[in-house]
């Protein structure tokens, strides 16, 4: 009766239906007779480590499938019929989402011959299938266990795929941006849909879920099988382990410390740091009723303190020198924080030798139930609390790439950074049935709850400070975080997948229904406690005592009225899909899958209506928009084609390919700003402004308006959707070739492409549409105002005529694309693995990543209208990608075994743009403007000017021209590209060569009449090895202008000035302003931890 009513809810659930992501796999063939297919035979699987039975019979052509399975193994397929002798395949191991494929064919019975016959499945991995069309990587659990890894991540486990790139914001695949990936674990959504981290637990640098819950790893880029949604970038599906009848269990703890790592990168010498690092975790499985019902748990703890920066200020020891120490000196920021102390009295913490925390406590929990022969219930849930300490954001600051980061710049003080809270829980369940022999059907159903919020690490509420250098550069900040104040995040997603599946001849035909139903609440007012930026140190003292003395740029927020209580606001949608499609097995070795996927999203009305920005036409290119309408209902229509093509039915040589449509949904932040950015009843706010004296007050502010209540504010910024904006959508093709070679090695050759069809693009529109042109070399657009509105100016600004600082309006264009090379070979056998693989890939877009819309419009580097949609090299470009791993296990004696895994990359570091400091095209934006790269004879006829970086520098404009004509010559990207604009991301870092090592050692025994296992596991993981054995091997390059790693804005030239008769007027900076040291080369050595070695021990127990 209780599993009546089981069944009977869960049916019931599936006239609802999110993105179903592959969780199980499947065993297909035919029983023949060795002619014709024999109909109604059994076909039983058994999962021989739980004793599940899966059973079916074949049709009436002798055909059967048991979708649906467990993954792993191993499996012993039977097969029975009247007049026949029983036949088996026995070892099969199943990989996530695979078709296995078993025929038999049957033997009569015989008086003489009785014996079941017994034979080895044919080897099917993950590269020799029939399920396999576009381009995949599938990583098992013996990679995760024997290769290499310090953070113990499914990012690191992700890297392998061979068009990965592992940015410093997340890992993207093919070119293609990290923000439109799917990722999911068993099913549920495991991506921050709202789009401030590329997976759960992201901002706090923690994994979501251990990886000793990790069964296996799918990496989806181009999967024709429109079951697989959510995503036009790539789909990252991963299965947790499960119990068996066989309890098993393992306890572990790894540890590093200040010993475990190098200090040394080139002639560098790093100060040591005290940091410390603790991993504990404990993981269980087994029956709670044999063969029906079974358990897994595993949870671990992560405590670490690091070193907040690997940067000194400089003092009379310690001179600047680009590399590890500052320009930014000891004494002067004593000075400053003695000064802050004294007249505030306010403590802004350390400039050098802090630490940041890092701690989380994460849960898994699984329960696998086989209800009956034809039910199969698996229940999963997962906990994840943590917290980091995080440096302030660079964005809104005078260089958005390290406006302040600490570095040969600057050096920030402590509380100037924030504490980033990622906790969720996740429950999922699945059921899989089957319909006697003709059709199954899988039903997930799941809730997630996430709640991430933000703490300032100063110690009372004050201004955030943005101190220059005097040259344009930052100096150093201090005061509140610019986006902490009440930043607040509630996520809540409920999702219900229902997939059925039905088998006419050679047919398997799918249809099904996925659909998410998403709330989010947020809190985001940047600048709420105000952002000051002075020129110099020297003018905030003198601002600090005066009050006629003005910031050069002030902003603020505040709620209307201000004071009132901080409110909470964001989007509300439903996403609907609709799919259907066909397995054709068209030939014993040639399979065609074809279908059609239909996503429909519904937006709620959370939107607030500004009626004064209705009557507003003057906005760019005369868009009108509505702050009110969210996006309309806007359907995506995806179909696909694939096919797989087993050429001689041996699988020796396989070609496979296809083409078809994906889409998915935007980080959802780009629309919640929209329902936060409205200048209606929630916020106001002033933007880049020049005439605000310094007041430490924060609450109340000094330069809140004094008038202002609910309603309509005249000074805010505003966000809208265009009302036609579709979810991101790509059409992705992609054709390969896998050729097995002697002794199982395979070569695979695989070339894919992806154009956009729906990108995301944003505009500022309250940007004129046109300016007047430079004269001079560098003749570009410089526009009279950044804003149209208010217009008459900021004195002139009304309720009717507001100071709109930004108004970014999120729309769609189809361009950009991304094309990608491949040569792979492997070999799996036993105890041995290996893989490499080299990937050529190009990839532009037209628009770079960031956190919110405004980040996405004023980050882009450009030399042109910054409205237009220019394509420019991706933020995801990697032109050349060399990836190898393998392990070898040894087993020797009664009682040991040595494993040896081995991780071998190497690529460019990187990409970057070359970028003015300062705004040369006045849109508001002061380090977005990609340089002009200056020839002789724009020197010599006067057209490219250039003047002294400050009154302390002496040279003469011919002097600075000789050095920077010589920093041109020795750039080769510089060079090359005389009398142009650099072209966004066009600077290729070079090359990185690292290794990674893991050596693991088993002692074990068996006791018991049962043979027990008690296993002692002691590993080291190395990282860098190259960088262990010489100091001058395993670095990283950065530009020298740069600081940091990652996609840079690199700021080697600062415009200055216009002249009279509009010529601009440059400055090239020192590198080392102290010594006078001019920039001389375009990379430096990355003194970060990517250059140094580092090393990690592990102890384990396990039994059995």
């Amino acid at each position: 009766m209780i599993k009546r009513l089981l069944l009977s809810a869960f049916c019931a659930l599936s006239v609802y239906a999110v993105v179903a992501q592959e969780t199980t796999s499947e065993i297909l063939g035919t029983v023949t007779d060795g002619k014709t297919g024999l109909a109604g035979a059994t076909v039983s699987a058994l999962h021989q480590p739980t004793g599940t039975l899966y059973s079916t019979t074949t049709r009436k052509d002798g055909r059967y499938n048991l979708a649906n399975l467990r993954i792993g193994g191993p499996y012993l397929i039977t097969v029975t019929f009247v007049g026949f002798k029983k036949e088996e395949q026995d070892s099969v191991n199943l990989i996530l989402g695979q078709d296995f494929k078993a025929d038999f064919v049957m033997t009569p019975e015989s008086k003489e011959l009785t014996e079941v016959t017994v034979v080895a499945a044919s080897r099917q991995g993950k590269v020799f299938n029939t399920s396999h069309t576009g381009s995949q990587e599938i990583i098992s659990r013996n990679q995760l266990e024997r290769l290499p890894t310090v953070s113990r991540s499914l990012q690191d486990a992700m890297k392998l795929t061979p068009s990965a790139n592992a940015t410093s914001v997340g890992v993207a695949f093919a070119g293609q941006s990290n923000q439109y990936n799917n990722i999911t674990v068993d099913g549920a959504n495991f991506n921050n849909s709202f789009g401030l981290s590329g997976t759960l637990g992201g901002q706090t640098n923690s994994q979501p879920i251990s990886l000793d819950a990790i069964e296996q790893v799918q990496v989806n880029i181009s999967p024709y099988d429109v079951r697989q949604g959510g995503f036009s970038g790539a789909g990252v599906n991963s299965v947790t382990r499960s119990g068996t009848n066989q309890l098993r269990g393992t306890v572990y703890t790894y540890i590093k410390g200040p010993g475990t790592q190098g200090y040394d990168v080139g002639d560098t010498k790093i100060p040591k740091q005290t940091f410390s690092y603790n991993l504990r975790g404990i993981a269980l499985g087994g029956p709670i009723i044999k063969n029906k019902l079974f358990f897994f748990i595993s949870g671990e703890s992560e405590r670490r303190t690091d070193p907040g920066t690997s940067f000194i200020a400089s003092d009379a020891s310690h001179p600047p020198n680009g590399v590890s120490v500052s320009n930014a000196n000891a004494d002067t920021l004593n000075a400053l924080a003695s000064f802050l102390k004294q007249k505030y009295g306010y403590d802004p913490g350390a400039f050098q030798g802090y630490s940041y925390r890092t701690q989380s406590d994460k849960l898994t929990i699984k329960l696998d139930w086989t209800i009956d022969k034809n039910n199969t219930l698996t229940i999963k849930y997962n906990y994840l609390k943590s917290f980091r300490d995080v440096q302030a954001s660079n964005s809104g600051s005078v260089n958005s790439s390290y406006g302040r980061t600490p570095g040969q710049y600057a050096m920030p003080f402590y509380g100037s950074g924030y504490t980033i809270n990622n906790n969720f829980n996740i429950l999922i369940a699945e059921l899989n049935t089957r319909f006697g022999n003709k059709a199954t059907n899988k039903l997930q159903v799941g809730y997630t709850a996430l709640r991430d919020y933000r703490s300032a690490l100063t110690t009372k509420g004050f201004p955030l400070v943005d101190i220059l250098d005097g040259s344009g550069n930052p100096y150093t900040s201090f005061g509140y975080e610019q986006f902490t104040y009440g930043n607040k995040l509630n996520t809540n997603v409920f999702q219900v997948n229902d997939i059925f599946t039905f088998y006419e001849g050679a047919h398997e035909i799918t249809i099904g229904t996925q659909n998410s139903f998403k709330t989010y609440e947020n809190g985001f007012s940047p600048a709420y406690q105000g952002v000051y930026r002075y020129r110099s140190l020297g003018d905030f003292y003198a601002a600090a005592g005066d009050t006629s003395v003005k910031a050069l740029r002030y902003d603020l927020s505040y709620t209307l009225p201000p004071g009132s209580k901080f409110p909470l606001v964001g989007p509300k949608d439903q996403e609907y899909s609709l799919f259907a499609q066909d397995k054709w097995r068209v030939k014993p070795n040639f399979t065609l899958i074809y279908g059609l996927r239909i996503d429909v999203p519904f937006f709620q009305n959370t939107f607030l209506y500004n009626p004064v920005v209705d009557t507003l036409s003057l906005f760019y290119n005369g868009i009108h928009v509505n702050t009110g309408q969210g996006p309309k209902t806007n359907p995506l229509f995806s179909p696909r084609l694939g096919f797989n093509w087993d050429v001689k039915g041996d699988q020796k040589t396989q070609v496979r390919g296809g083409v078809g449509l994906f889409s998915g949904p935007p980080p959802f932040v780009w629309i919640s700003n929209q329902a936060s950015n409205s200048g209606v009843a929630l916020f106001g706010s002033v933007s880049n402004a020049t005439n605000y004296a310094f007041s430490p007050d924060v609450n109340p502010n000094p330069n809140w308006p004094a008038a202002t209540s609910h309603g309509l504010s005249k000074s805010y910024n505003i966000n809208v959707t265009d009302p036609k904006f579709k979810f991101p959508q790509a059409l992705k093709s992609s054709l390969a070739v896998d050729q097995k070679l002697p002794k199982d090695f395979i070569v695979t050759a695989e070339v894919t492409y992806a154009k956009d069809v729906n990108a995301a693009f944003f505009q500022n529109i309250n940007l004129p549409s046109t300016g007047t042109p430079l004269n001079g070399a560098d003749n570009r657009v410089r526009y009279k105002s950044s804003q149209i509105y208010p217009v008459g100016g900021p004195a002139a600004a009304t309720v009717y005529n507001p100071n709109i600082g930004n108004a970014i309006y999120m729309t769609n264009v189809n361009k950009g694309y991304a094309y990608t090379a491949t040569v792979q070979v492997q070999k799996t056998f036993r105890n041995l693995y290996v893989n490499i693989a080299y990937t050529y890939s190009k990839s532009k877009d037209v628009m770079v990543g960031g956190s919110t819309a405004a980040t996405m419009w004023g980050s882009k580097p450009v030399s042109g209208d910054p409205n237009y949609a220019w394509l420019g090299y991706s933020n995801a470009y990697l032109p050349h990608r060399i990836i190898a791993s393998a392990y070898y296990k040894f087993v020797y004696g009664k009682n040991f075994a040595t494993t040896i895994g081995a991780i071998y990359e190497a690529s460019p570091s990187g990409v970057g743009s070359y970028v003015y400091t300062g705004d040369l095209n006045n849109d508001g934006q002061t380090s977005n403007d990609l340089i002009y790269i200056p020839k002789q004879s724009d020197f010599d006829n006067g057209t490219y000017r250039l003047e002294a970086s400050g009154a302390t520098d002496p040279r003469t404009p011919q002097t600075i021209w000789n050095q920077l004509n010589a920093f041109i010559n020795q750039d080769k990207y510089l060079s090359k590209h005389r009398g142009q604009y650099a072209e966004r991301n066009a600077l290729v870092y070079p090359w990185f060569k690292r290794m990674d090592l893991n050596v693991t050692q088993d002692f074990y025994i068996k006791t018991g009449k049962s043979g027990d296992r008690h296993t002692l596991r002691l590993s080291v993981d190395i990282v860098n090895v190259g960088n262990l054995l010489n100091k001058n091997w395993g670095l990283y390059k950065v530009p020298s202008a740069g600081v940091g790693n990652g996609v840079l804005n690199v700021g080697i030239i600062k415009y200055d000035k216009l002249a009279a008769d509009g010529t601009p007027i440059f400055s090239f900076p020192y590198q080392v302003a102290a010594s006078q040291t001019p920039y001389t080369k375009s990379f430096k050595n990355d003194v970060s931890i990517l250059s140094r070695w580092q090393m990690q021990f592990g102890i384990r127990y396990l039994f059995n």
